[in-house]
């Protein structure tokens, strides 16, 4: 598990069962490969072009940009 500061910035995640927690807003995380699982505070937009991601947030209500498949954004 690893823990990364965002601060307003973009994330990109790639690879295969990453647990990752990001800390502070981030503008856009991009969340690709395989059974990732990011929790972050909050974002503007998160997009999953991978296959059974899992981005948690846990403020706001960010866009969802879904082009992967079996992929989950929930609040928690």
């Amino acid at each position: 598990r690893k823990t990364i500061p965002c601060n307003d910035g973009y994330l990109s995640v790639r690879g295969v069962t990453n647990a990752i927690t990001v800390t502070g807003h981030c503008a856009t995380p991009n969340v690709s490969g395989n059974e990732n699982r990011v929790t972050g505070d909050s974002a503007d937009a998160v997009s999953t072009p991978g296959t059974g991601d899992r981005v948690t947030y846990h403020r706001g209500a960010p866009e969802v940009v879904d082009a992967g498949t079996a992929n989950t954004v929930p609040q928690g």
